[in-house]
């Protein structure tokens, strides 16, 4: 049975003292301040301002040094909850960038990735409908997160988060860039290719940043996993649920720039033309040329193989690749039953093919 009002404040009101160790506002005042935020609708500036006094007043915040996180998050969770109890309608017409980056930042800390990337997108969804925002005159911390920071010293207050995806980006591009014998900078990658999705006019393709920073974040947890997980197996459900949402995103970035066809293989085949080398393109081998006629790999086990045979065969970077991303795609799409492959050795080798194949993408198909 759900709790009713009253209960959800006075549960609130406990965590709040304990959290941030002074006495809380009250029940009343709390209901009267959060009635009394202009619609930003009518007063934009001004319902920002009154928005983010009333979310520092009321709300338990963060500290640097990770502490309580769970509980911090649970308690911006029901906060949220007691303001659409008392005026579901005033809770869509507040500015809530405040809550939902101390959301994200939170669940950040507890490497829930997922669920810390959908509340930075959310916090930074709040902060777009300030046109100063929109137009780039000004930015956010959430916004910064995204975008990452030009320098370390632009890490709003020190918030190590942004630090960890910062370096993380960094590093992959630096390993993409020795091993595709390419230049990415991370200066394009942010002017060409994030800022041009952060600040589209559809909001959902920022689905394409969430997943691409989750995927990226969440390699090292999973190769934690395989590290130390029981010798007789087990599940293998969250290594092909991560292979999967790497292929997917590869397959989304690949639509997103006109790609047509059914499967991942025509669809790379659709932007590999030849024929006009002015418009840019993946130029990748048709698999027809790749593999066996007749006899395309479809199993899980024959990525890893499959990729190696490539490798030694002298295919180039882009072909085996794409290649073992295509494998992965039509293997982990369909079933959670696939032959338990995972080691780091392979588990590595499988990671690092969607992501040349994702940056690969990118640098062909934004940064060109």
């Amino acid at each position: 049975m759900e709790e009713n009002k009253s209960e959800k404040l006075k549960k609130y009101q406990a965590i709040f003292v304990k959290l941030k160790e002074q006495d809380f506002p009250g029940s009343e005042q709390l209901e009267s301040d959060y009635k009394s935020i202009p619609d930003r609708k009518k007063a934009n500036k001004e319902a920002e301002e009154k928005a983010e006094e009333f979310f520092k007043k009321y709300g338990v915040g963060n500290r640097l040094e990770i502490n309580r996180p769970l509980e911090r998050m649970e308690a911006y969770e029901l906060l949220l909850d007691i303001l659409i109890t008392i005026d579901a309608k005033q809770f869509k017409n507040i500015h809530k960038g405040t809550p939902y980056y101390f959301f994200g930042w939170t669940t950040f800390q507890l490497r829930d990735f997922s669920k810390a990337m959908f509340y930075m997108d959310a916090a930074v969804n709040e902060d777009l409908k300030n046109d100063d925002i929109k137009n780039k005159k000004s930015t956010t911390p959430a916004l910064d997160f995204f975008l990452l920071p030009r320098k370390f010293e632009q890490v709003p207050s020190g918030v190590s988060d942004h630090l960890k995806l910062f370096e993380i980006i960094k590093q992959t591009l630096k390993k993409y860039n020795a091993d595709g014998k390419s230049k990415i900078t991370i200066e394009d990658f942010r002017s060409k290719f994030i800022e041009i999705i952060v600040y589209s006019n559809d909001p959902k393709e920022r689905s394409l940043l969430t997943a691409l920073y989750t995927f990226l974040l969440e390699y090292a947890e999973k190769e934690k996993q395989i590290k130390i997980r029981s010798d007789t197996g087990g599940s293998i459900q969250p290594f092909i649920n991560h292979l999967f949402d790497g292929a997917r995103l590869l397959e989304s970035l690949l639509t997103i720039k006109g790609a047509t066809g059914k499967g991942l293989s025509q669809k790379i085949e659709s932007l590999s033309s030849t024929g006009n080398l002015a418009v840019p393109n993946l130029s990748v081998t048709p698999f027809s040329k790749l593999f066996h006629q007749n006899s395309w790999p479809n199993s899980l086990a024959d990525a890893e193989p499959q990729y190696s045979c490539l490798d030694a065969s002298g295919v180039k970077f882009k072909d085996k690749n794409f290649a073992c991303a295509y494998i992965i795609r039509n293997a982990t799409g369909h079933s959670l039953l696939s032959d338990d492959i995972f080691d780091e050795k392979t588990y590595n080798i499988l990671y690092n093919s969607l992501v040349n194949s994702i940056f690969w993408t990118i640098d062909r198909l934004w940064l060109h």
